[in-house]
């Protein structure tokens, strides 16, 4: 069991390695790329899109959470 445990341990923490090395990689290569002068020339280029606020709740909205029918597991949340 003991060995067993050790197996598993090992193997988590090189998961965990593995992953985390992949995460710095990968910030290291967007890092560069967008660093690159081509690549802010673009973004300085583009028109961000301004979204839509999302509505607010006022008193006059109401919120209920219900079963659909008595027999369904499914919840329906009404605004």
């Amino acid at each position: 069991m003991a060995a067993d445990d050790e197996a598993r341990r090992v193997r988590d923490a090189v998961r965990r390695h593995a992953r985390t090395r992949a995460f710095a990689e990968a910030e290291q290569i967007l890092s560069a790329l967008l660093s690159d002068p081509g690549v802010q020339a673009a973004r300085a280029r583009i028109t961000p899109t301004p979204t839509p606020p999302l509505p607010l709740a006022s008193e006059n909205t109401a919120v209920r959470l219900g079963k659909t029918t008595a027999s369904e597991d499914t919840w329906v949340l009404t605004l």
